[in-house]
Order: structure tokens, then C-alpha cells, then sequence
């Protein structure tokens, strides 16, 4: 944080030092005071928001059948436990087998540094865990077939934040 301060500081000085010269104050571009300024208070922005956390994405919305708690899930008696590890840009596993009629608790770890989601868009259900936290979940039991798991934070599954879930016969 304080690296970015300093780093914009003195590049601030050296950019207001470029655009006084040997000419008067006055003389001053517009664009170049307006520049000066803007990346300094993007600066301050980034700096606090990194010290804060609110660079985190927002997680509003449903959150189908998860549970926010920093703690695995407990076990319960005839429910299949999955623990999922998910990084900057990969699920680890990224193929999960289950077997069908049975429900499912995905324990989902994010050791990242932003915010994720564990997605399987086409039975609406959704766990998101904010940076190095864990969250959980329980799936329904699931006909047979494969189901897509993505992480739905723009951009992260088309840099690879996908996985299949195949459920197969009991």
C-alpha cells in the first residue's frame, strides 16, 4: 500500500517539475495538471482499497444453498463432502464425479487474492467465497448427465475457471 503511495509521489513530482521548465506556472497544459491529479487520487484509491479489502468484488445476489461460515462444513450422515480448491484462474479439482440421486455438500476454499465463485449456472446454485476465506454449499441430488462449474466473475472463465461436474448412475 504505502509502495504505491510513495511511487505515485514521486512521480507527481518529477511530472510537475517536467511541466514547470524554464517556463512560468502559468504556462502549465491543462491535460498534463489533469493528469497529475487524476493519477494521484487513483493512486490514494488504490491504496486505501487494498488496505480495506473493497477491491473485493461484490458478492450480493443469491447465494443457492451456501453458507458464508469460515469453518468446513460439518458432516452430515448420507451426504457426499467435495472440497474444491479454487486459485487466481483455476479449480482445483476442475472434474468432479458424483453419483446421482444423492445430495452433495461442495466445500469450496478460495486461497486467492480476489474474490470467486463456485457456478453451476444450469441448476442455478452458487457459492461465493471472498479472498483466502471458504465457504460451503449443498447440491440436490442431481439426475445423471454433466454440469459446467465456472467461476461467473467477468472474465475469470474465459481465462480458465471452469470445471465439469459428472454425475453418473447410483
Amino acid at each position: 500500500m504505502w509502495l504505491v503511495i510513495v511511487v505515485s509521489a514521486a512521480l507527481l513530482i518529477v511530472l510537475l517539475a517536467a511541466a514547470k521548465g524554464p517556463q512560468q506556472p502559468q504556462a502549465r497544459s491543462p491535460w498534463l495538471v489533469t493528469s497529475v491529479v487524476m493519477l494521484l487520487a487513483a493512486s490514494v484509491a488504490v491504496a486505501v482499497g487494498s488496505s480495506t479489502g473493497m477491491w473485493s468484488l461484490p458478492h450480493g445476489g443469491m447465494m443457492l444453498g451456501g453458507d458464508r461460515g469460515g469453518s468446513p462444513p460439518s458432516t452430515v450422515p448420507g451426504v457426499t463432502q467435495i472440497a474444491v480448491i479454487v486459485d487466481d484462474m483455476f479449480f482445483e479439482p476442475n472434474r468432479i464425479e458424483i453419483s446421482s440421486g444423492e445430495p452433495v455438500t461442495v466445500s469450496v476454499e478460495n486461497r486467492g487474492r480476489i474474490f470467486h465463485d463456485f457456478s453451476i449456472i444450469d441448476v442455478d446454485f452458487r457459492i461465493p467465497v471472498d479472498a483466502r476465506s471458504q465457504a460451503s454449499g449443498t447440491l440436490p441430488s442431481l439426475v445423471m448427465g454433466e454440469y459446467r462449474f465456472e467461476c461467473t466473475v467477468p472474465g475469470h472463465a474465459q481465462a480458465g475457471m471452469v470445471g465439469v461436474l459428472v454425475v453418473a448412475t447410483a
